[in-house]
């Protein structure tokens, strides 16, 4: 199975839309805000709106950028660096959909892979215990577990 089919989420979803929301925000409201005179300075706050939305709305589109295409190429990356024989026992803490956990386990033999993490959907879209198991199942040297929160 390829790894551009399996769905490894968006990294932190909530700032994105945040970033985004408030960005546009900026940007519409930069049309309406006046320039501040007192005394002999000026404030002029539209070019400032439109300069922190733009860099908000960059950011959100980075941020998603990496989520989808940035984060495959780090893991190979880190991947290759290491001299693996196929009999190594993997452990993913934090693993999160699998991405580097499956990654890790490709490289394996008869060596297995386990992945824990607290399944906060907060941190990752869609993530879940029961989603990472769904996305493990054809790899039978995948283990993924649930961690305690504290």
């Amino acid at each position: 199975m390829n790894s551009t089919k399996l769905d490894y989420g968006i990294d932190a979803p909530g700032v994105i839309r945040n970033l985004v929301l408030i960005g546009f925000a900026l940007l519409v409201l930069s049309w309406f805000l006046p320039v501040l005179t007192l005394g002999p300075i000026r404030f002029a706050l539209r070019p400032t709106a439109i300069g922190v939305g733009s860099v908000c709305l960059l950011e959100g589109a980075a941020m998603l950028l990496y989520a989808k295409v940035g984060k495959f190429y780090h893991r190979d990356r880190m991947l290759a660096r290491i001299h693996w024989t196929g009999h190594e026992t993997v452990l993913d803490v934090g693993t999160g959909r699998g991405l580097l956990m499956i990654g890790a386990a490709r490289k394996l033999t008869t060596g297995k892979a386990v992945g824990i993490d607290v399944w906060s959907k907060t941190d990752l879209s869609g993530n879940s215990l029961e989603k990472n198991t769904t996305q493990c199942e054809p790899r039978r040297r995948l283990s993924p577990r649930r961690s305690q929160k504290r």
